[in-house]
């Protein structure tokens, strides 16, 4: 969301890489899924103090959100922060897996839920980042001049 923003645009990403290839993702997924341990993440240069509002998307995985995301929460405080989740594939489960997630923000001023987005390979990132627009839009959130 770079275009005419006021906001940061971040992905976590795990120190150990996952090969692109579907089968691969799947495993390592599903793996992840069951075992208790996080992945270790790269690290980065982000400031949660400086923001008031934090919009957080991801994955679903069967019902669930990736592991690298839980770790990501779990090393940040999200004490009086807006926090607006959504998933970015639209299987089943989409609304559980946002239900999931936001457990994990107890000390947040809010969460809510931005929706559920498909992202098939016929639609572009920058698609997908309009219709996020859209929807806080309709929220009336102000993030953007």
């Amino acid at each position: 969301m770079k275009d005419d923003k006021v906001c940061e645009e971040f992905e976590i990403e795990t120190k150990e890489e996952i090969k692109p290839d579907i089968l691969s993702r799947y495993y390592k997924g599903t793996k992840a899924m069951f075992s208790s341990s996080l992945p270790e993440l790269k690290p980065y240069n982000l400031n949660l103090n400086e923001y008031d509002r934090i919009i957080l998307g991801f994955p679903n995985l069967a019902s669930n959100f990736p592991p690298a995301v839980k770790a990501f929460i779990e090393q940040n405080d999200f004490s009086n922060k807006d926090v607006y989740l959504f998933t970015t594939y639209v299987a089943r489960g989409g609304s559980k897996c946002l239900e999931n997630v936001a457990k994990y923000f107890e000390n947040s001023s809010s969460v809510k839920a931005l929706g559920k987005f498909s992202l098939p390979k016929s639609k572009n990132k920058e698609k997908l980042i309009k219709e996020i627009r859209e929807k806080l839009k309709v929220m009336d959130v102000k993030i953007f001049s």
